[in-house]
């Protein structure tokens, strides 16, 4: 709709932890992305790597993960660890 409208796309990212991931994948792709961008980063310090990117910026950019999905690996030792939540 922004694109239509003509102006700038500059959506904001609330929470923490992945949400980065899901803004840098949007941004990525939005043909009218604006120039200043929320960047949160991965203040939680879910323990993810990324094999093109160090997901940390530099000069003012974010390289964007290449690998398939989020373009992310998750620690597989953590993932043995999270406990299952159950809806009540």
């Amino acid at each position: 709709m922004a694109a239509s409208a003509g102006i700038d796309c500059t959506p904001h990212i609330s929470g923490k932890a992945l949400g980065f991931l899901y803004m840098l994948q949007f941004a990525s792709c939005v043909p009218n992305i604006g120039p200043y961008q929320e960047f949160k980063g991965n203040k939680d310090q879910v323990p993810i790597t990324s094999a093109s990117t160090s997901l940390q910026p530099k000069k003012g950019y974010v390289d964007i993960p290449k690998e398939p999905g989020l373009g992310v690996v998750f620690d597989p030792d953590v993932i043995r660890t999270a406990k299952k939540i159950t809806a009540l």
